[in-house]
């Protein structure tokens, strides 16, 4: 594993790109990566096991969310999702462990019962920009990645 630097100079806002790269500087990126891999990395971070599953109350209100209890996390989809947006939900979602569960905003914090849950609704805070450009990077990185199944090439050719 080695230590991957992404260009994150597309993006116009400097805390959120700071927070980013130094978020992925702080991580080792397996070659060839997966979004099983950032997972496993998430996991060891947290030291708990993540698990994905579909949450229908989310169907008109969010994307997805992350709720990290003693014993494990769990991302939790809206169902229906296209297989793209289902990837980068999930990539979303473990970029904000990456960028650090110390490192948010008040608004996307709710601790309930030793429970931590963040909302992606709230996207005008610098947390969720640049938690979005994070997810991105991993999932651009994902794209390059030989063994990873090209499902962004299916929607985007």
């Amino acid at each position: 594993m080695r230590r991957r630097r992404f260009a994150f100079s597309n993006y116009g806002d400097a805390e959120a790109r700071t927070r980013a790269e130094d978020a992925l500087g702080s991580i080792d990126i397996p070659s060839p990566l997966s979004v099983e891999s950032v997972i496993g990395i998430c996991s060891s971070i947290t030291g708990r096991p993540i698990r994905v599953e579909e949450a229908p109350a989310l169907r008109h209100s969010a994307t997805g969310g992350l709720a990290i209890r003693q014993t494990e996390c769990i991302i939790h989809l809206a169902p229906g999702l296209t297989p793209l947006l289902h990837q980068q939900t999930i990539l979303h979602e473990l970029a904000h462990i990456i960028i650090g569960l110390h490192d948010h905003d008040e608004e996307l914090f709710d601790s309930i019962g030793g429970r931590v849950a963040y909302y992606r609704n709230h996207t005008g805070s610098t947390t969720e920009r640049a938690t979005e450009m994070l997810a991105d990077h991993l999932a651009a990185a994902i794209r390059d990645s030989t063994h990873e199944p090209l499902e962004f090439e299916s929607v985007f050719g």
